[in-house]
């Protein structure tokens, strides 16, 4: 039997972001999830860079503890704009958990049906963006944060193996990239040298990609042509840090999300019925790695 929780959730917003109103969520077990990747009743501006030609949706697998793969998987679907020069990739979930947190004005609303503004991954990777950089943005815990790296694509090994993934014949290529190594499968069928994720580089689009762990993997679950709808990059007041700082950060709030959190003005109390502090409030392992393992 789960134990009862009481949560005392204080949050400190600063004045000068327009006095908008923040929305924490636990569930009974006091586990916590973000709602939206924005605030509620407050429109995240948004420049356009451009416009895309194909939308490819995929799913997106991904162990919830990589020292333990029989915990299960999480899935969720991505999106990968492909447009003229620059792509971008992000999840489907949050987008839509954004577009209708802008329309609330209360954190009533939200928590009369919480379940239809959860959100899913919270970053975005734009290829080409600035010409020649790959640009990543991310909320971790209650900030954004940005970098910009070299836009380089893996160095892939071509296979003769082949198969089919969604109708296309697809042909196998391999690499090792920060800590892992990934098998693909790309279609020559369509001339793209792109891919979900960081990926890319090959002369085909990427239809699959995995981890030879088992850990991650990004499958082809649809295409369709965008008709030139827009691709936008978020004007958020992102703090811009290094590659490996910004995976740093990502660890040390998995390790830590209350301590974490406070660091950015969000106070959390978890207490248990007789007043003390409930586990969730001491830092923890974490369960599994991040993608690039480099950091370390």
């Amino acid at each position: 039997m789960k134990r009862t929780i009481f949560l005392s959730v204080s949050v400190l917003i600063s004045l000068s972001a327009l006095r908008a109103q923040q929305v924490i969520t636990f569930s009974g077990d006091g586990s916590g999830r973000s709602v939206g990747s924005g605030v509620v009743g407050m429109v995240t501006e948004k420049k356009q860079i451009g416009t895309a030609e194909l939308e490819c949706f995929y799913d997106y697998r991904f162990s919830k503890d990589t020292a333990d793969l029989s915990t299960g998987f999480s899935q969720e679907t991505m999106v990968l704009q492909v447009g003229s020069g620059l792509s971008r990739f992000y999840s489907y979930l949050t987008m839509k958990a954004d577009s209708l947190l802008a329309t609330v004005s209360s954190p009533d609303e939200v928590l009369a049906d919480i379940s239809k503004f959860r959100s899913g991954e919270n970053f975005n990777v734009y290829k080409n963006y600035p010409a020649g950089k790959l640009t990543y943005t991310d909320k971790i815990g209650n900030g954004w944060y940005i970098y910009e790296e070299d836009y380089t694509p893996q160095q892939w090994h071509l296979h003769g193996k082949t198969r089919e993934i969604e109708g296309y014949e697809c042909r196998m290529a391999t690499c090792s990239f920060r800590g892992r190594n990934y098998t693909a499968w790309y279609t020559p069928e369509i001339p793209l040298g792109e891919g979900p994720w960081k990926f890319s580089g090959l002369p085909g689009l990427i239809l699959e990609v995995s981890d030879d762990a088992g850990h991650y993997r990004f499958t082809l679950s649809g295409l369709q042509q965008a008709d030139n709808s827009p691709i936008y990059i978020a004007e958020t007041n992102c703090h811009m840090i290094a590659r490996r700082q910004s995976l740093q950060a990502a660890e040390t709030y998995h390790v830590d999300p209350i301590g974490f959190m406070a660091i950015s003005g969000v106070e959390i109390k978890i207490m248990n019925q007789d007043g003390t502090p409930h586990e969730m409030m001491k830092p923890a392992p974490m369960k599994y790695d991040l993608m690039e393992r480099d950091y370390k």
